[in-house]
């Protein structure tokens, strides 16, 4: 299941000490790269891609925050 995948990884990252630095990074981006430095991902552009997705997650968070701020009610 979904649940077990995501709880599988997060033992990995919290109880293998070669992640510590992932789960102590301040940010996602920062944690990103400390997945690569670790190892986890063969692909050497593997922080880039992760940190591009991050990015494009934010702006997209952002764009739906600022919809949801105004108000709609005059509209019905």
């Amino acid at each position: 299941s979904y649940l077990e995948a995501l709880s599988d990884y997060v033992s990995l990252l919290t109880r293998n000490p070669r992640y510590a630095a992932v789960t102590s990074a301040a940010t996602a981006e920062q944690g990103a790269t400390a997945l690569q430095n670790a190892g986890y991902a063969t692909d050497p552009h593997y922080a880039r891609k992760l940190t591009t997705m991050i990015g494009q997650l934010k702006a997209m968070s952002e764009k739906v925050s600022k919809a949801y701020s105004n108000d709609i009610s005059t509209l019905f």
